[in-house]
C-alpha cells in the first residue's frame, strides 16, 4: 500500500524520518547497523503531508519525540502536532 497519498486529518502530520546512510568498511562490513525498530529510530524527519489544522508546511523538516506516532511502514510515520518538539530552518 502507498502510505504517501494519504491526507493527514486535523492537526496531523506525515513524516518521512531521516534514516542515517549504512557505512561498509572497504571489505563489505556493515560498520553500523540501523534497525527499524521504534526504540533506535531517528528523531528527525521531513512532512510530506499536514491536516486541515496543522501549523506546518510540507518540506519542513522536524525534530520529533522518540516514541511518538504511528509507524506505517519503515520510512512513514503519522504524528500529532504536539509531538513534534521544534523545526529547522535555514
Amino acid at each position: 500500500m502507498n502510505f504517501e497519498n494519504i491526507k493527514p486529518l486535523r492537526d496531523l502530520v506525515l513524516v518521512r524520518i531521516e534514516r542515517e546512510p549504512e557505512v561498509k568498511s572497504d571489505s563489505g562490513i556493515l560498520l553500523k547497523m540501523t534497525k527499524s525498530t521504534v526504540d533506535d529510530r531517528e528523531m528527525i524527519g521531513e512532512i510530506i503531508a499536514v491536516g486541515s489544522d496543522s501549523k506546518l508546511k510540507v518540506g519542513t523538516k522536524i525534530l520529533f519525540e522518540k516514541y511518538a506516532g504511528i509507524d506505517l511502514n519503515d520510512e512513514l510515520t503519522m504524528l500529532r502536532f504536539e509531538t513534534i518538539l521544534g523545526y529547522f530552518y535555514e
